[in-house]
């Protein structure tokens, strides 16, 4: 009787195997995610006459790095690698590039040669930089006023001079310019081929040469009805 009264007190002295082995640890709260920049989008391959046209592709402004260690004479914060690349399979002798956004965002390209553009006027509200664009890699670099800040933006790429902000589609069907600024020779005296000189009245009618067309200016950028591509 005594023997089994001390086992008892033992048995209730004794800490359990949970108590030996110390309370279970708490899961540790999950880390706050860090944000990160969106990846940018892909290369985008064009060559004049693309459609369509304009090209609009979405993105967001975040980066804390300021766009002058890159290039002395543009402004704004970007991230380490450009917003996107433009792959220019053919000279545009003229191209418009601009952003939407609903704060100020700052916009520059880079060229193929390295060289940085970023002083263009404005198109309303939106940066834009445009003009003649060679065959290439060019770099669009989005940015903020501000370091770190994240704006939707709406980059807007179009070979019509009539395509801004305002307008969103470009008015194709009336004249945007004369010709010599998308690289038309509008005040050459001679064609390519042979030259005619002819009359009222001229014989054999009809007069009938040869030559061959094509080239790489659209026309459509002249506006109105034009098509085609010529040199």
């Amino acid at each position: 009787m005594r023997r089994a009264a001390l086992a008892l007190l033992l048995a209730l002295a004794a800490p359990s195997a949970a108590e030996a082995q110390g309370a279970p640890e708490e899961p540790a709260a999950p880390a706050t995610p860090v944000a990160q920049p969106p990846p940018p989008t892909g290369p985008l391959a064009m060559r004049t006459g693309y459609t369509p046209d304009p090209v609009r592709v979405q993105g967001r402004t975040v980066g804390s790095r300021p766009l002058r260690e890159l290039a002395p004479s543009c402004p704004g914060h970007v991230g380490d690698a450009p917003s996107h690349v433009l792959n220019l399979e053919s000279n545009f002798p003229f191209l418009r590039v601009f952003a939407i956004a609903p704060r100020d965002v700052t916009l520059a390209v880079r060229a193929p040669d390295g060289r940085w553009r970023c002083g263009g006027r404005r198109v309303g509200e939106a940066p834009r930089e445009q003009g003649v664009f060679g065959a290439g890699e060019w770099q669009v670099w989005v940015g903020s006023t501000e370091p770190g800040v994240d704006i939707p933006y709406e980059l807007v790429v179009t070979e019509f001079r009539s395509v801004t902000p305002a307008t969103g589609q470009g008015d194709t069907s009336s004249p945007v310019g004369g010709g010599r600024e998308i690289g038309l020779e509008v005040e050459a005296e001679e064609g390519r081929y042979r030259d005619r000189r002819l009359r009222r009245g001229f014989l054999p009618d009809p007069r009938e040469d040869g030559g061959r067309g094509g080239g790489e200016i659209d026309v459509r950028s002249l506006g109105g009805r034009c098509e085609g591509y010529v040199g």
